[in-house]
């Protein structure tokens, strides 16, 4: 419960069916047990992309776990040193590609004000990229 809640002299009461069915709820605190259960369906999660996006950049799952960027952020031009992405471009510039065209509003993109964007995605190329770009066109 929180302070604000106690000031008011509110209560919680959750109801539910099942031992784990409250677990990690905002009104108590979180026993050792939900934060092992929860530590652990988060690190299934992570081992699963760590495997997805080795295998679609083709490195290592120990560069991924260690070198691409260890959860936390980072801009266009690190992504491109570290290897998580192809290239750097512009939305306009990466469905052209795409598409195969001449993008529209090239020269907007080329202004110094525009903040570039990683255009590969980490997690790898997929197996269906031929049936995007025929979706591209016919959006087009």
């Amino acid at each position: 419960m929180t302070a604000r809640q106690e000031l008011k002299g509110e209560k919680v009461t959750l109801i539910s069916a099942g031992k784990k069915k409250t677990e990690g709820n905002p009104f108590g605190p979180l026993s050792d047990t939900a934060k092992a259960d929860i530590q652990g369906r988060v690190n299934e999660y992570y081992d699963a992309f760590v495997a997805a996006a080795a295998k679609g950049r083709g490195v290592p799952v120990s560069q991924v776990r260690n070198g691409f960027g260890e959860g936390g952020m980072v801009g266009a031009r690190e992504a491109l040193q570290l290897g998580m992405v192809d290239r750097i471009g512009t939305l306009d510039q990466t469905i052209a590609r795409l598409v195969g065209r001449s993008p529209r509003g090239i020269q907007a993109a080329q202004q110094p004000d525009m903040v570039p964007v990683a255009s590969a995605v980490a997690v790898g190329v997929p197996d269906d990229l031929d049936v995007r770009v025929r979706r591209l066109r016919l959006a087009s």
